[in-house]
């Protein structure tokens, strides 16, 4: 990225960010038919065809934010939006309409859908523990996700990075960063699988309370005593895994 979005040569931002989408794609052009880009392809339902599409991953994608969550990314009227602007496709309305057009469900059902999502997960602050919130520095979505640890519910910010790298397949050119957060990810993740077991083991109960409230490290990572200083170590980058 660095090589075109900081490369002054290819003009101004957005003449670079064509330029990164022409090698993407290998092509100077894109289709801005909302029928043939987006309605279209979200109306595939046979794999064989979804194949030569790369549309059955979408769909299901779509179905997903029409009947949990909403997440809508607009390009709305009178912004600096970049992208199209005449007409304005890229609305609240243009991307509720494809709810409607690939499954049949109206925009008011959306909403009450993104409404019992919440109720049943806790949206921003839910009623539990041990969950794990890692967000990339410079990812467009972090605002959407916790960014303030709680008690049980730590957060791990990983600096430089984007969209959920740590999740992709690990490559040696990946950045340090990133290597980082999967070591500390399975860290924490295996701390909570050594407690559950404890836990199980224990007939759970006071053991469980005594865990996670009595030892919060700043990260909110459940353990307590020596094991707490080693997390918050772990955390801060001062041992490794």
């Amino acid at each position: 990225c660095e090589d075109f979005l900081l490369n002054d040569e290819l003009g101004a931002p957005v003449a670079r960010l064509a330029a990164i989408n022409e090698v993407s794609s290998g092509s100077k052009c894109m289709g801005v038919s909302f029928l043939e880009n987006q309605v279209k392809p979200l109306q595939v339902t046979k794999l064989e065809d979804a194949a030569k599409m790369d549309g059955i991953c979408s769909r299901c994608w779509e179905y997903q934010t029409c009947t949990m969550f909403g997440f809508y990314q607009t390009c709305d009227p009178n912004t600096e939006c970049p992208f199209t602007t005449d007409p304005w496709l890229n609305t609240l309305q243009s991307q509720l309409l494809l709810c409607q057009t690939s499954f049949g469900i109206e925009a008011q059902a959306v909403a009450g859908h993104v409404e019992t999502t919440l109720a049943r997960l806790g949206g921003r602050y839910p009623d539990t523990q041990r969950i794990l919130y890692v967000n990339g520095e410079v990812d467009p979505w972090r605002r959407q996700s916790t960014l303030k640890a709680r008690p049980g519910l730590p957060v791990l910010e990983v600096p430089g990075a984007s969209h959920h790298p740590w999740t992709h397949p690990a490559k040696a050119t990946d950045q340090q960063s990133v290597k980082d957060a999967r070591n500390k990810i399975l860290y924490q993740v295996s701390e909570w699988l050594e407690m559950a077991n404890r836990e199980s083991l224990d007939d759970g109960g006071d053991d469980r309370e005594a865990l996670v409230d009595g030892g919060s490290t700043s990260y909110g990572s459940p353990v307590d005593g020596t094991a707490a200083g080693e997390a918050d170590l772990f955390f801060r980058g001062k041992v490794s895994a």
